[in-house]
């Protein structure tokens, strides 16, 4: 007896809320969402990506273009990477602490 009196707040706290889990799935939630054994139906997820790749796969590429003389023209303007020192091996670590 002096367990419920200790907790009798608690209890009261617990039942409001379960009053109130009870409360919403019975008149605001939507009426048949979330049930278990229903149906769920599928999607073919990805079928654009896997109708494009298809359509992709019987292009071909005229190798001539690479002996034009427009191709042969073309000037690479890439610059070279310089090599930069290594960092911390742990970025996330703490400082000073290696």
């Amino acid at each position: 007896m002096k367990l419920l009196q200790k907790n009798k707040g608690f209890l009261i706290i617990i039942a409001v809320f379960i009053l109130v889990i009870f409360i919403y799935k019975n008149f605001f939630q939507a009426p048949g969402a979330g049930l278990a054994g229903e149906e769920i139906p599928t999607v073919n997820v990805g079928s654009d990506v896997l109708e494009l790749n298809n359509s992709l796969e019987s292009v071909t590429l005229d190798q001539s273009v690479f002996a034009t003389r427009a191709y042969r023209n073309l000037i690479d303007f890439s610059t070279e990477v310089m090599e930069q020192p290594k960092g911390r091996r742990n970025p996330f670590g703490l400082i000073g602490v290696e």
